[in-house]
């Protein structure tokens, strides 16, 4: 399948908020109704049964319904790719400092939500669809599949990628704002819910084959992308700088045509940008920034591309701040259009 265009859908929603100087996750908000009046909608609704944990279940069925309603909204047809963004930690449980907890699901709860939103998108609405719902916040201890064992909790921002070729990329550098307890070297917490880094920062996560998922085609469009602070540490530059070395002689390496960037709390970065003047930057961040808008679209030339149209979201779509939440610090819940544009 040959696209000759794509079209940016960036989902505007705060998941980063402050409370006098303590960055802190979002309310889940009330969850949105899936009214049962088509197959699809029931198939929407048996996949969110499978979610047992409440507040995941509601960002998951908020993200449901906003997709459904891109998509009955959005013209579609064979040619053209809707790229679809979420800002990092969308996923994000919201704990009460009070508690102590932190704001990470377990590894049941991620599963679940990973299931959900993989048969989700496998309808044929969603064919010419790259989606990526922000990142999920989740952890556990010892060994998780392929992960390395450990006999502490460990904690992972894993961004999903639902696409032809189905990708997980779990962010190789933790940063403050990621909201972690922070753990001695035993895996000892020494403090509570903190700003702190989280503690996934062992070498696989920076491994060239770890690096190297970040680059994946959607049919023929080849796609780069990053969380945050990978961003800042030139990750997917570095990736694609690997796979140009990688290719045999006399071969053709593809460029990367669309950089895809979800964060809270990162702008883009020139010195990072990993595709040539002809391709496109696609950032979609949840934490409030007056300098700069929450979703941009540009070349690396400098060039911005306003937002055609937006689509904003109704209160009972909406996820809420927590209380004492600084005034001013969220920002418009809306689905940000951007003009159909020719692929490079």
């Amino acid at each position: 399948m040959a696209y000759t265009h794509f079209r940016y859908i960036a989902y505007q929603v705060p998941t980063v908020g402050l409370i006098g100087k303590q960055l802190c996750g979002m309310l889940p908000g009330n969850e949105p109704v899936l009214a049962p009046n088509t197959s699809y909608c029931n198939q929407a609704i048996q996949y969110l049964g499978s979610i047992s944990n409440t507040d995941a279940k509601i960002r998951m069925a908020r993200l449901f319904s906003v997709l459904l309603y891109a998509q009955k909204n959005i013209p579609a047809d064979d040619v053209t790719m809707n790229v679809f963004l979420a800002p990092e930690f969308y996923f994000r449980p919201y704990q009460s400092t009070i508690a102590g907890l932190p704001p990470a699901y377990n590894y049941a709860d991620y599963c679940n939500l990973k299931e959900a939103f993989g048969e989700f998108i496998e309808d044929d609405r969603f064919q010419h669809w790259l989606i990526i719902p922000g990142s999920v916040i989740w952890s556990d201890v010892n060994s998780i599949g392929k992960r390395e064992p450990k006999d502490w909790q460990l904690f992972y921002n894993t961004a999903l990628c639902g696409a032809s070729e189905y990708k997980v990329n779990e962010k190789a550098y933790p940063s403050i704002i990621d909201g972690m307890p922070l753990l001695d070297a035993n895996g000892t917490p020494i403090s509570t819910l903190t700003n702190t880094v989280f503690t996934n920062t062992t070498s696989r996560y920076k491994s060239n084959q770890k690096l190297a998922k970040h680059i994946f085609n959607f049919h023929e469009v080849k796609c780069g992308m990053e969380i945050c602070l990978e961003h800042h540490m030139g990750v997917l530059k570095t990736a694609y700088q690997q796979y140009i070395a990688s290719i045999p002689s006399g071969s053709t390496a593809i460029p990367i045509q669309l950089q895809l960037l979800i964060a809270g709390g990162m702008t883009i970065q020139p010195s990072n940008i990993a595709v040539t003047n002809n391709a496109y930057v696609l950032r979609n961040d949840g934490l409030y920034n007056p300098s700069v808008p929450q979703t941009q679209l540009i070349h690396p030339n400098g060039q911005s591309f306003p937002i055609q149209q937006t689509w904003k979201l109704t209160d009972s779509m909406a996820v809420q701040d927590p209380p004492g939440c600084n005034a001013g610090y969220s920002f418009p819940q809306a689905l940000n259009i951007y003009p159909e544009l020719p692929l490079s």
